[in-house]
């Protein structure tokens, strides 16, 4: 008996890092359809098989328990031997992470069997390109309940162009979209041109279900969003915020009941599914489609940027999360070998006590507007290319 594999020509959201013995990005581009197991190299075979098991870890159920048995022993063990082993066990060691994490049992059926047919799986954080995305019911069911708060708009949701749900923030006015739950790998690889230190290892990462605003807070929402300070400039209202610090965009968010996004929020929300440089492929020669950056921006309007929604939105529907300003986080900055794995932000300050920015800004080359690059910047600092893009919580 000869057993074959497949090689599909797009790369999965849980794809394993590169330097576990996988096919490098140009092999995922121009693979072959089908290739003999003797071609593949006993590591590469390995990888492949805690791949599959990802993907099976990774398709939680409706309702399910999010805390596995010795999920805190293995978030304890991951970190030291991620430092001494590095990528080459990374598959492996998340395998055994989101295998910590699988279900136990449904609680939307009540049916407590682990091999339940009745619990229906959860979405992939991958969505088809085409049509509704299929959020999981307990999503659903949080999303209209947030819903009926008035902070909110009252009338049925709708979906985008994207096929994803959004919603209005009645009190600024802002677009949400609902970001489904999910796995995905967070970081670049080693051979992503344009690719920074601090951006490996590729790592995954497990996200509940939030809210993200569809576009950068503009000038004119933080002006009526319950801000106490005096404008001493022009304002653009459908430019975005900028000149602001980490303090203030945090401090805005929270009178207006809104919060800043963790990184790996941010990554999630702008990958939408793809692993490649940008939300839309991997050619710089796109990006001028996507994004106002270095080589196509106004320089008349440095100092105000450009109107937000203008170029072509990522595949969940969220505009210039490449380019144009650059976005805070909650984070503070570090090594992604001490980040948490379940999506939210890092706590605790590294040797500086720097805060997250993510997407480039609109006086930066192409390869600073990726999905993968990290910024940080003092918290306190708010240049003329530093905004932000508010998220929310859906209620428990």
């Amino acid at each position: 008996m000869v057993v074959y594999f497949r090689d599909k020509r797009r790369a999965p959201v849980f794809s394993p890092p590169d330097g576990a013995g996988l096919p490098s990005p140009d092999d995922i581009r121009n693979p072959k359809p089908w290739f003999p197991a003797w071609e593949v190299k006993p590591v590469a075979i390995a990888a492949g098989v805690s791949h599959a098991a990802l993907r099976i870890a990774g398709r939680r159920y409706v309702g399910a328990s999010r805390e596995g048995i010795g999920g805190k022993a293995v978030e304890r063990m991951r970190r030291p031997m991620q430092a001494r082993a590095g990528q080459r066990w990374a598959s492996v060691l998340m395998f055994i992470a989101l295998l910590a994490t699988a279900p136990i049992s449904c609680k939307e059926t009540g049916d407590t069997r682990e091999s339940s047919k009745s619990c229906r799986p959860a979405e992939d954080a991958n969505p088809p390109p085409a049509g509704p995305y299929q959020y999981k019911a307990v999503t659903l069911a949080a999303f209209s309940k947030l819903l009926a708060t008035p902070e909110w708009s009252a009338a049925d949701p709708v979906r985008n162009a994207q096929g994803m749900l959004e919603s209005i923030h009645e009190k600024t006015g802002l677009i949400f979209v609902l970001i489904p739950a999910g796995g995905f790998l967070m970081g670049s690889p080693e051979d992503e041109k344009g690719r920074g230190e601090d951006e490996g290892p590729v790592h995954a990462v497990r996200v509940s279900a939030f809210l993200m605003c569809r576009t950068e807070c503009t000038q004119g929402v933080w002006l009526k969003g319950e801000w106490d300070i005096e404008i001493t400039y022009s304002v653009f209202e459908d430019h975005p915020t900028d000149s602001v610090g980490w303090a203030e965009s945090r401090d805005w968010c929270a009178r207006n009941g809104l919060r800043l996004p963790s990184e790996a929020e941010w990554e999630l929300a702008c990958r939408a599914g793809t692993q490649t440089r940008f939300s839309f492929g991997d050619s710089d020669a796109d990006l001028g489609r996507h994004a106002w950056y270095g080589k196509n921006a106004d320089k008349n309007a440095e100092g105000w940027g450009h109107p937000v929604g203008k170029k072509l939105p990522n595949p969940w529907g969220l505009y210039d999360v490449h380019g144009n300003v650059d976005e805070w986080c909650e984070d503070f900055y570090g090594p992604y070998a001490e980040a948490p794995m379940d999506g939210s932000a890092r706590t605790t300050p590294g040797m500086r006590p720097f805060r997250i920015l993510r997407g480039g800004n609109r006086t930066e080359p192409a390869y600073s507007c990726r999905s993968a690059v990290r910024d940080r910047l003092d918290p306190d600092m708010g240049g003329q290319l530093n905004g932000f893009r508010p998220a929310a919580d859906l209620p428990e």
